[in-house]
């Protein structure tokens, strides 16, 4: 059901039923190879209808990374991280074709502190029945994604893809990796630049974990337009939502209710602790390894 709020204008959809996929997480793992998902062996990334849809059916994927308990998007190979932005690609684009959808979602939430509720390292692709109100879907000669980044900002730079602190962070640990040509979507890539947007993505995750040393809960999320158009500018956003080793960030009451966000540091000191951070191997160092 989809609602809107008469004096705001804020959207809410309401997925009854959502709170019995918790089910799914008692016992063994539906994701693992055999498990309630994958009784049979599978080929990863394995990506499915959600059991419990907080969309209609067919507009809510789930994406498992590997068949193993604790691969997550840090520790795959090269190869298998790519493999799953195809995935993204692929399945994004086919849900962005079909019939009442308006937008394709690609998102993770990292561990329970972010909001999973499946440990077992996966993202999902949501079709959505509208545009969400905070996506930047930008067009052509007027796109603020396709200037560069400040420069006390940047935390790395590809050939097709620069890495930076947002100006204006959601989280302390925020990342953004902005496409360098104004491209709208996902399935639009070319296979190089999907390959180093893999490469950057793995890298990232590295980063945020090196911080607090160790897993840093984080949401990911992928902002992208209609495939083929000139409207929208593939973003892949990171919020890290570490504050502090152990120590999760929680939205507040005036975050919720404002849209305001607080954070602890300055954008360009989070942006220089992150391009020294340990375990961020440097990219020939990366692809050497997982040649």
């Amino acid at each position: 059901m989809f609602l809107r709020d008469p004096d705001t204008g804020a959207r809410t959809i309401v997925a009854t039923g959502r709170t019995r996929r918790l089910a799914a997480a008692s016992g063994r793992c539906p994701l693992c190879r055999g498990g309630l998902e994958a009784p049979d062996p599978y080929v990863t990334p394995y990506a499915f209808a959600n059991r419990w849809p907080a969309l209609p059916a067919g507009h809510c994927l789930l994406v498992a990374y590997s068949g193993e308990h604790t691969a997550d998007l840090a520790e795959l190979s090269l190869p298998a991280v790519a493999a799953v932005v195809d995935v993204w690609a692929d399945r994004s684009r086919a849900l962005a074709e079909t019939d009442g959808v308006e937008y394709a979602l690609v998102f993770e939430n990292r561990g329970r502190g972010a909001g999973a509720t499946l440990d077992h390292p996966h993202s999902q692709i949501f079709g959505l029945p509208v545009v969400p109100d905070r996506v930047g879907l930008c067009a052509a000669g007027a796109c603020g994604r396709c200037s560069p980044a400040d420069h006390a900002l940047v935390v790395e730079e590809g050939s097709s893809w620069s890495v930076s602190v947002p100006t204006a962070p959601r989280s302390a640990f925020s990342l953004r990796i902005a496409a360098r040509r104004h491209t709208a979507a996902l399935s639009d890539l070319t296979a190089s630049e999907r390959r180093e947007l893999a490469d950057l993505v793995q890298r990232s995750v590295r980063r945020l974990d090196a911080v607090f040393d160790g897993p840093m809960p984080y949401h990911l999320w992928i902002e992208q337009g209609p495939p083929g158009g000139a409207v929208g500018h593939v973003t892949v956003f990171m919020a890290g939502l570490g504050v502090a080793k152990g120590t999760t960030r929680i939205l507040g009451a005036a975050e919720v209710a404002t849209g305001l966000h607080f954070v602890p540091e300055a954008p360009a000191d989070v942006a220089r602790r992150l391009r020294t951070a340990r375990g961020a191997d440097t990219m020939s160092d990366l692809k050497e390894k997982h040649a």
